[in-house]
């Protein structure tokens, strides 16, 4: 399960494993893992907005870094989630655009996980 601690929730379909974002191209949420420690997959996706996004950061317990490496600007990445939540913080990476056609805060990010 997902729940959001910071920005802005444009959509989230229930039961909570999938949600778009808009806050700078930021977001906090929680993965919420009541059981036994294990290896999900997440789907992370961004859509343009003041740059090209290239890729996402996710910082927290879990460390990762990962690029698009397509046009699609979207991944799949495992992580392992340890018993209990995790707050993790995932930031969409980009490439600036001079000049920058949309404001900052229209910067959209989508975190999905998979069954």
């Amino acid at each position: 399960m997902l729940r959001l601690v910071e920005g802005h929730l444009l959509e989230a379909l229930g039961p909570p494993t999938r949600m778009v974002v808009r806050s700078r191209g930021r977001a906090r949420l929680i993965v919420e893992n009541p059981g036994q420690p294990k290896r999900i997959m997440m789907r992370l996706w961004a859509e343009e907005g003041p740059g090209r996004p290239v890729g996402v950061r996710i910082s927290g317990p879990i460390e990762r870094t990962v690029e698009f490496i397509d046009h699609r600007m979207q991944l799949e990445v495992a992580i392992d989630v340890p018993t209990g939540n995790v707050e993790l913080q995932v930031e969409a990476l980009h490439r600036p655009y001079i000049p920058a056609p949309l404001p900052l805060h229209l910067f959209t990010l989508g975190v999905e996980l998979i069954p």
